[in-house]
C-alpha cells in the first residue's frame, strides 16, 4: 500500500472536487449539468502539483486492512475475471462507501493500489484511474503487455488491433479529436448502438466513480470508439526455459 507519508510528500492541493466529478473540471471541461454523468477526461501528462488530489484525508487503519484483504483475494486467472471480482464487491467503509468506488473525503486504498501498476505513482483515487485499473488487472494475471501509464490513450498504440472483438478484449474510446483523453475498459458485447464494457472510473447509476458495467458511449459522455485490441496481444509473461 502507498503510505500516508508518500501522499503528504506532494504539494497540498487547494482544489476540492466531489467524488463523482472525476477530474474533468480540472481540465477546463464542464461536466454535464443534467442527465448522465460523464467520464473524467484522462490527463495527457504528469499531474502538476496544484492538481494533486487523492482525497482530503487518509483512510483509517481498519480501512487499510480491509483494502488489503480485498486486494489479496482478487483472482489471477484473466483480466476479465479480476474486473468482475471488483465490480461485484459489496464491502463498504464506515460511511457506507464502496471499496470499488471513489470516496467523498478519504482516499480509497483499493483504488490507490492500482497505481502500483503504473509509472505515475503521484496519481490517486480522485484522478482518472481507468488505465491504472486495467494495467493492474493485466499485471495481476501475469501479463507483460500493459502500458504502465495512467492515460487511456496509451492503449491506442497497443498490439492486437481487431475489428471483431471478443468478450474480454480491450476497448479504447477517445474524447474529442485531439489529445489522448478518453477511456479504456474491457469489451462485453453490444447494447444497441452502444458497447457494453466493464472497467474502472465509470459512473454508476448513482453517479459514483466506480468499477462497474455500463454502455458506452451515452449522451453527454463526449466519447467515441477508437479501437479494439485482442487481450491475447497482452501476452502473459513466460519464464524462459532452462538451457539444461
Amino acid at each position: 500500500m502507498i503510505s500516508r507519508r508518500e501522499f503528504l510528500a506532494a504539494a497540498t492541493c487547494a482544489v476540492s472536487i466531489g467524488s463523482n466529478a472525476f477530474a474533468a473540471d480540472m481540465l477546463g471541461e464542464p461536466l454535464a449539468s443534467a442527465g448522465p454523468k460523464v467520464y473524467g477526461a484522462d490527463f495527457t501528462g504528469p499531474l502538476p502539483p496544484s492538481l494533486y488530489v487523492r482525497g482530503r484525508l487518509p483512510p483509517s487503519g481498519s480501512e487499510e486492512a480491509t483494502a488489503r484483504r480485498i486486494i489479496n483475494a482478487a483472482p489471477r486467472s484473466t483480466p476479465l475475471a479480476v474486473m468482475r471480482y471488483f465490480a461485484n464487491l459489496r464491502d463498504v467503509n464506515r460511511d457506507g462507501e464502496a471499496y470499488n468506488a471513489g470516496w467523498a473525503s478519504r482516499w480509497n486504498p483499493v483504488i490507490v493500489e492500482f497505481y502500483r501498476a503504473t509509472d505515475d505513482d503521484h496519481s490517486g483515487d480522485r484522478t482518472p484511474w481507468c488505465a491504472a485499473f486495467l494495467n493492474w488487472c493485466l499485471e495481476r494475471c501475469g501479463y507483460d503487455g500493459g502500458t504502465r501509464s495512467t492515460v487511456s490513450g496509451s492503449f491506442r498504440r497497443a498490439g492486437g488491433l481487431t475489428r471483431s472483438p471478443s468478450v474480454g478484449d480491450v476497448v479504447v474510446f477517445k474524447r474529442g479529436n485531439t489529445g489522448c483523453r478518453g477511456h479504456v475498459a474491457l469489451y462485453l458485447g453490444r447494447s444497441g448502438s452502444n458497447y457494453r464494457v466493464i472497467g474502472g472510473n465509470q459512473t454508476d447509476v448513482r453517479g459514483h466513480s466506480s468499477i462497474n458495467i455500463r454502455d458506452v458511449p451515452f449522451p453527454g459522455s463526449g466519447l467515441a470508439l477508437h479501437s479494439f485490441h485482442r487481450i491475447s496481444a497482452f501476452r502473459p509473461a513466460v519464464s524462459p526455459r532452462p538451457s539444461c
